[in-house]
């Protein structure tokens, strides 16, 4: 569900027509991103918001600092 759509207040990129997503992008450490919508087919720099993956729980940080674990 988009909120923008639902409410009275929309962001100006709704306003002006322009394809966007509201959800977040998600940025690892290791490279690549990824939108947490499953739906998402806009580019990186289409998303309200960015955060850095380990925000999200991710552990790729752990690989890049050579701390993961192995099985």
């Amino acid at each position: 569900m988009i909120v923008a759509e639902l409410s009275a207040v929309r962001c100006r990129w709704c306003n002006d027509d322009l394809e966007h997503c509201h959800d977040s992008l998600v940025m690892h450490a290791i490279g690549g991103s990824h939108c947490i919508s499953p739906t998402c087919v806009v580019p990186d720099e289409a998303h309200h918001m960015t955060v850095r993956c380990d925000e999200v729980g991710c552990t790729c940080t752990l690989v890049t600092t050579g701390v993961a674990e192995t099985a």
